[in-house]
């Protein structure tokens, strides 16, 4: 099989000539301009050859539409840091209004995209990663207690942003779609696990909007949702519109695969290898057999090998390349 019939194999449940895998990482040194992102997303593609590609943005990126400003430091080690956030105090919220597509942070990003896909020459999917209305309203102030407070305190005023924020973000993914990605990779990073909030106020100022943007992209070939860290809401997520659950099942208090394979009949899973664990710390040959041992809790038509999360610069050439000729042999 090539790549996108392995993929399609798994979305439809059946089982790949192998174990499909795709693994994904920023470079903090190239993201600051479309072509410096395409150049290293090509790049590492190129060398290890996944089974498709998660573009992987700058994370500020959606807040600059907004008014965010970033400090780089051209360090492939270093990430970009938001040195201007767009909501500073409570009034600050009835400042922000929609932005579409044309704007310049979401503008790059389409530019990059298309240049992604040219790269590719059609022959592997790539999906887009694009923030949660919840957490790129979490993004606009310096500290999340800011924002956690105005729910419980001004929630008319939050939910007027996330209404703001939502229809911003279906005009954006439309065009995504439009470059030639096959989808979304839709992430709620720190907000839907307890650590951060309550299940209640997940219910209340995430599910509704994170269901409005996912519908409105209901019909892309391979959307991903990704809900991160430990202690997450997973069950919350049954009824969302997607093909592949990603999360961190190596994550305390988090299901482990065969577990949430049961909540999420019909979908794919990707992940199985710690991000920041085993991935940066692990020798080859350990980083290999811990992949033999997820492989046991899922069937083969429902697993794609990746990582928990994103995974960090400093993660050795040496692990990748093993988990690489892993699924080939």
């Amino acid at each position: 099989m090539n790549h996108i019939e392995r993929i399609d194999a798994v979305l439809r449940g059946e089982k790949p000539d192998r174990t499909p895998l795709s693994f994904w990482r920023h470079f903090f040194h190239r993201e600051d301009n479309a072509e410096g992102l395409a150049d290293a997303m090509l790049a590492f593609q190129q060398k290890y050859d996944w089974d498709f590609m998660k573009v992987n943005p700058r994370a500020a990126y959606h807040v600059e539409a907004w008014g965010a400003k970033l400090k780089f430091f051209g360090d492939e080690f270093i990430k970009p840091q938001i040195v201007e956030f767009p909501v500073n105090t409570s009034s600050d919220w009835d400042k922000i209004e929609t932005v579409d597509p044309s704007n310049q942070a979401f503008s790059e990003q389409l530019n990059a995209l298309k240049m992604i896909k040219d790269g590719l020459g059609g022959e592997l999917y790539f999906v887009q990663t694009v923030f949660s209305p919840l957490s790129i309203a979490g993004d606009m102030v310096k500290e999340p207690r800011m924002l956690i407070d105005d729910m419980k305190n001004n929630p008319e005023k939050i939910h007027r942003v996330l209404e703001v924020i939502t229809q911003s973000l279906i005009a954006y993914s439309e065009e995504v779609l439009k470059t030639g990605a096959a989808g979304l990779f839709f992430a709620t990073t720190e907000w839907a696990t307890t650590n951060t909030i309550s299940k209640e106020l997940y219910l209340d100022f995430g599910k509704p909007y994170d269901l409005r943007v996912l519908e409105a992209v209901n019909d892309a070939r391979m959307n991903v949702l990704h809900v991160c860290k430990p202690n997450n809401m997973l069950e919350l997520f049954t009824e969302y519109p997607f093909n592949v659950l990603s999360y961190a099942d190596t994550d305390d208090g988090n299901m482990p695969f065969d577990e949430a394979s049961k909540i999420f009949p019909g979908k794919a899973i990707v992940g199985g290898l710690g991000a920041k664990t085993i991935l940066v710390n692990g020798k080859p040959e350990e980083v290999v057999s811990e992949a033999e041992s997820k492989s046991n809790l899922l069937d083969s038509s429902k697993w794609i090998l990746g990582p928990s999360c994103s995974i960090p610069p400093e993660v050795p050439e040496e692990n990748l390349k093993a988990v690489r000729d892993w699924v080939d042999r």
